[in-house]
């Protein structure tokens, strides 16, 4: 090996060393989020500052367009919910209004309504639908697991909450109302709507997660 070969190495060698004893003792001036602790850092992580970016590796991954797709999946799910679980109360608990055939007032000052049956009654249904809606993800996240893949499951949600709404939309129907057989696809919609719930919400994000590669 040549005397300038043998400088070279000895240079290399103390230049990597001075890079990560800089390194490590920048870290330990740094200041810790302790929230972020975990087995693999017990005291937190350290907060990033901008000269980390010519210091360490940057890791990018490029998001498909169908990961917007799921998102809107999601925004039509959650507006689903909670579109009918605000209006349900006032459908199920006050009558109707007079003048009225469907249910709606035509004016600010009167309350819309239909069915008449009451604020226990109503809330009894409201709270069934929430209860249903944050146990059936259980089963919807297992058989997405064990048999279906995250992919059907979501649709399979997806078609069930249709039947939902085609449900709420036959309850809300004048000639069904005045029937008095709004009640049965009302009840039947819900628990629908809360299984819609339970295939699409636990499997969604983790199918939007995969979509993703770093």
């Amino acid at each position: 090996m040549s005397s300038k070969e043998h400088d070279t190495k000895e240079v290399s060698h103390f230049e990597t060393h001075d890079t990560t004893d800089s390194i490590s003792l920048d870290l330990n001036q740094r200041e810790l989020i302790p929230e972020y602790a975990d087995e693999f850092n017990p005291d937190g992580l350290y907060v990033a500052q901008p000269e980390d970016k010519l210091k360490y590796r940057s890791v990018k991954g490029k998001i498909k367009y169908v990961a917007y797709l799921i998102l809107i999946v999601e925004f039509a799910e959650r507006g689903s919910y909670y579109g009918v679980s605000h209006v349900l109360t006032n459908f199920i608990m006050r009558p109707m209004p007079a003048g009225s055939t469907t249910g709606a007032t035509g004016t600010a000052n009167k309350a819309a309504g239909a069915l008449g049956l009451g604020l226990q009654v109503a809330n009894a249904f409201v709270t069934l639908l929430k209860f249903l809606a944050y146990v059936t993800p259980l089963l919807g996240g297992y058989l997405a697991d064990s048999r279906f893949g995250r992919y059907k499951a979501i649709m399979i949600g997806v078609w069930i909450g249709l039947v939902s709404h085609i449900l709420f939309v036959v309850a809300g129907l004048p000639t069904v109302i005045a029937g008095g057989k709004a009640l049965a696809p009302t009840v039947i919609a819900i628990i629908t709507l809360a299984f819609a719930t339970g295939f699409i919400k636990p499997n969604l994000l983790p199918l939007l997660l995969d979509q993703v590669s770093l």
